[in-house]
């Protein structure tokens, strides 16, 4: 019992300290991210504020957006992700009478630098009001704006490197799964006892996986991979209490300690036992 407590104490010591380890962490990095964010962002909203105040129009309805793109252009030695700038006009104003056009407008640099541009519509051509007209001769001034940008020049910043804000990780891949391992080292105190432990069922057993009887478990003894359990539901421990042959759970008990047992995944009936455990019998 002593070599058992201690090991628990070790394994829950040994969860504590990755799990304070890990907060602390896990802080360091939200504070780095954050940090990295706010410097693209720093980068970004230059262009947005620009291009926002170039098309701003009375007629046209704009959403301007700045991201990356997929692509990454040479900077001397280095290498920096390209800028996008999307513009959505009229988008909130596919069937809006006064508008003659729903449209966007996209703009990046290739590897090289050079502009790519993109345009592209929703709905089709309103063109018969004078409203209509004016929403149509301001998008016609707009496009022109839009296409005499040097958008190279726009476009050609550095945004923050990853590597340069963020030197902790927030993964938790290698963390152990110390509830498991401390589930079978508790349940070691049970196997070869007359004790059945509540769980769900087990497709393993021939249990149909959407079925929410419950389920007790006797482990008679185990192998490096699996236990030898003995299993049976509530509804048969009800049948056989209300039975002649059986009258405590007792007797059931008893009962369970003298089947032979089937074999089941350690993992799998770990997973399917109720947690903290519960008993019947010690």
């Amino acid at each position: 019992m002593k070599i058992y407590s201690s090991k628990l104490e070790d394994l829950r010591r040994a969860r504590d300290e990755y799990d304070a380890d890990y907060a602390k962490r896990k802080a360091q990095y939200d504070e780095q991210r954050a940090a990295y964010e706010q410097a693209r962002e720093d980068v970004m909203q230059p262009v947005r504020e620009y291009v926002e105040n170039m098309i701003k129009n009375p007629w046209l309805d704009f959403e301007v957006t700045v991201s990356t793109t997929s692509r990454y252009r040479r900077m001397g030695t280095a290498k920096s992700a390209c800028l996008e700038v999307r513009i959505l006009c009229n988008e909130r104003r596919h069937f809006d009478e006064a508008s003659a056009l729903s449209w966007n407008f996209n703009v990046s640099l290739d590897e090289e630098g050079n502009p790519i541009k993109e345009t592209g519509s929703w709905s089709g051509l309103q063109a018969t009001t004078e409203e209509q007209m004016r929403s149509l001769r301001a998008t016609v001034y707009t496009l022109d704006l839009l296409n005499s940008v040097d958008w190279a020049s726009v476009l050609n910043r550095t945004l923050p490197s990853w590597s340069d804000y963020i030197t902790v990780s927030d993964s938790r891949r290698d963390r152990p799964d110390f509830e498991s391992q401390i589930r079978a080292l508790e349940l070691e105190e049970f196997i070869g006892k007359p004790v059945a432990l509540k769980g769900s069922p087990l497709e393993s057993l021939g249990y149909n996986s959407r079925s929410k009887s419950t389920v007790w478990y006797m482990i008679k003894r185990e192998t490096p991979k699996k236990f030898i359990v003995v299993d049976i539901t509530d509804y048969y421990v009800d049948q056989m209490l209300a039975s002649d042959d059986f009258n405590s759970k007792a007797d059931i008990l008893n009962w369970m300690s003298n089947r032979s047992g089937v074999q089941v995944k350690k993992e799998y009936l770990i997973a399917a036992l109720k947690y903290p455990f519960e008993t019947m019998g010690e």
